[in-house]
């Protein structure tokens, strides 16, 4: 999630098994330590585009780095804390092993079981951004600090966690309206991706995969009330295996274009207007459409080069009245 969210609610599980007198210390420790798994966006490569793509959220977001990478951050606390390192490493084990754990919450997911288990693991159940996940945590883990009561840090997780639930209930129920819509069309969902829109775990981005095609949908699922779907777009499957076709299995190319495949949990498309850009379909600029919001571009008459990692973000005004009228359950 957003570096903020990360942050804070590092430092309430920190400040929650703290004592009184240590509410400061754990609280600065938990903040550190929160957001350090993040540090891997310095994992770049200016030969090649797609390294900080694939390991964003990789081993530093694994759970069996949690007690090295706390080692690290205890001691980079000590020469702020010149005494007790085993308090700042329990506290820094505590707050670094959320982060994984927060991210493995949202549709991008991580490598939270590397390196046995190398996919990426996403519930799906918040979106990267969400206001009502985070204020309420900030909001009672600086009030558990400023009243010197431990306690309200554990209000506050009480709360990240019911919130976490009911995103993934909302899901759920997502998950089962739009399987009752592909029954009554006679169709058998072969995969399926449900991601919630930025902000809310109300109206949600379904794509799933039948007889080699994608259908892209919007869900408005209300915490009380039926669900709607907002009609959204049929694209065709992109077929790995056609497009790799005389393509040489050792070439950059084709390494970048498994890698990127891995990385979008196999849900890829030739974008609309440029047939050369393959793109993460996900994520859209709507949860109804194609606009991807980022991609490659292939050149497959250059096979011993690297595909250009593009970012496709199309957003204006009127996409964002759409996105609104979604979110209010009006009609477009």
């Amino acid at each position: 999630m957003d570096p903020l969210s990360q942050a804070f609610f590092g430092a309430a599980a920190a400040t929650a098994i703290s004592k009184k007198t240590e509410l400061k210390k754990a609280f600065c420790c938990g903040i550190i330590a929160g957001l350090a798994a993040d540090l891997d966006i310095f994992i770049k490569s200016n030969t090649d585009p797609l390294l900080g793509l694939e390991f964003h959220r990789h081993f530093t977001h694994s759970l069996f780095f949690i007690p090295f990478a706390a080692l690290l951050v205890a001691a980079f606390c000590f020469l702020f804390y010149r005494k007790d390192y085993k308090k700042l490493y329990l506290y820094s084990f505590v707050a670094y092993a959320t982060h994984g754990f927060l991210d493995s919450c949202t549709s991008y997911g991580t490598m939270w079981l590397w390196p046995f288990y190398t996919s990426r693991i996403a519930f799906d159940n918040i979106s990267i951004i969400d206001p009502l996940f985070t204020l309420p945590i900030i909001i009672l883990t600086i009030f558990a600090v400023i009243k010197v009561k431990p306690k309200i840090a554990k209000y506050a997780l009480i709360y990240a966690f019911g919130y976490l639930a009911l995103g993934y209930l909302q899901k759920l129920r997502v998950e089962n309206f739009i399987t009752n819509i592909a029954k009554e069309k006679q169709q058998v969902i072969e995969a399926l991706k449900l991601n919630p829109t930025l902000g809310n775990i109300v109206l949600w981005r379904s794509v799933y995969e039948v007889e080699g095609k994608y259908y892209v949908n919007a869900v408005r699922q209300p915490l009380f009330g039926e669900a709607r779907i907002y009609q959204g777009k049929v694209i065709p499957k992109l077929n790995l295996n056609e497009l790799l076709k005389n393509m040489p299995s050792d070439s950059k190319l084709t390494n970048d274009i498994l890698r990127f495949h891995h990385f979008s949990q196999g849900f890829i498309y030739y974008n609309d207007q440029q047939k050369n850009i393959i793109a993460d379909l996900r994520y859209g600029t709507l949860p109804n459409n194609l606009d991807s919001l980022w991609g490659i571009e292939i050149n497959k008459a250059q096979p011993d080069q690297h595909a250009k990692y593009l970012f496709l973000r199309n957003f204006n005004k009127e996409k964002i009245n759409i996105f609104k009228k979604m979110l209010l359950n009006k009609k477009l």
